[in-house]
């Protein structure tokens, strides 16, 4: 009973708000107590699905080699193969165009620590290090 309340005040107040000339934005700040961050086991870091989106599509890459690579063509804007990587990481300069356009690397398992290797120094700082795929799993 109290959420229909606060859903109408919430309605009502942006009905009769003037129009503004710029997009708004939310932020959320939470403090939590007796927490230390600096221990990395309490260090959160979780990927929220937002129900209207960002607004932009989400750019992903993939790293895999064989059928993964096959299977992530139709999904993925840009697959990268293992001989690729190579060259990728050789040319730093590349290497953090490649971390900077995009938002999301997936990668098969076994490559991640080929990768961590090669692209960590640059995808590292970014918190873009790629999420691991069994191998012959779906990448979608």
């Amino acid at each position: 009973m109290a959420d229909k309340a606060i859903v109408t005040a919430v309605k009502k107040a942006l009905e009769r708000s003037p129009k503004r000339n710029f997009v708004q934005t939310v932020d959320l700040s939470i403090n939590l107590k007796d927490v230390d961050m600096s221990i990395p086991k309490n260090r959160i870091q979780e990927d929220i699905i937002l129900p209207h989106g960002r607004g932009k599509p989400i750019k992903v890459c993939v790293i895999g080699s064989g059928e993964m690579l096959l299977k992530a063509k139709d999904v993925a804007d840009r697959v990268v193969s293992v001989e690729e990587l190579g060259t990728i990481a050789d040319d730093k300069k590349q290497a953090k165009k490649m971390a900077t356009e995009f938002e999301y690397f997936i990668a098969e398992a076994p490559l991640m620590p080929t990768i961590g290797k090669r692209l960590g120094i640059v995808l590292g700082p970014r918190g873009k290090m790629p999420k691991p795929i069994p191998p012959g799993a779906d990448p979608k």
